[in-house]
């Protein structure tokens, strides 16, 4: 890496200050459509996360070979959120919800509801009954 490069590091971060201002007024106070304000807190998150790898990972001045090694990233990152997308965006088709289910002592799947009340968990007598105990 190159030595000779111009940094400063307060300006940096007071740059990454105003965005996250700015952040909070847009999804606060700006009277916009939902996918407007979505779209506008990707923006400054990509932005800051420019500033924050291009300065306080100093990629600005590393070479080739350096930013090769880190390009990847990016598809893979991908890959596993998009590998991942059938699981989380079909939840609320399934019987039992993700994190709604419990597998009782014959191997059948149960709603988390049916699971408390075989073991009593949330049965308000059940526990006042253990508290006179």
């Amino acid at each position: 890496m190159s030595e000779d490069h111009d940094f400063n590091a307060n300006k940096i971060f007071f740059g990454l200050l105003v965005l996250t201002m700015l952040e909070v007024a847009w999804g606060i106070w700006m009277p916009l459509p939902v996918w407007a304000v979505r779209s506008g807190l990707v923006i400054f998150a990509i932005w800051k996360g420019y500033l924050i790898f291009t300065y306080f990972m100093h990629m600005k001045w590393e070479g080739w070979i350096c930013k090769g090694l880190i390009a990847p990233t990016i598809p893979l990152v991908a890959i596993v959120l998009f590998a991942n997308m059938p699981d989380t965006s079909f939840n609320g088709r399934l019987q039992y919800h993700v994190g709604d289910q419990y597998i009782d002592s014959t191997g059948d799947v149960v709603g988390i509801e049916d699971a408390a009340a075989t073991r009593r968990y949330g049965d308000k007598r059940f526990l006042d009954e253990q508290k006179e105990h």
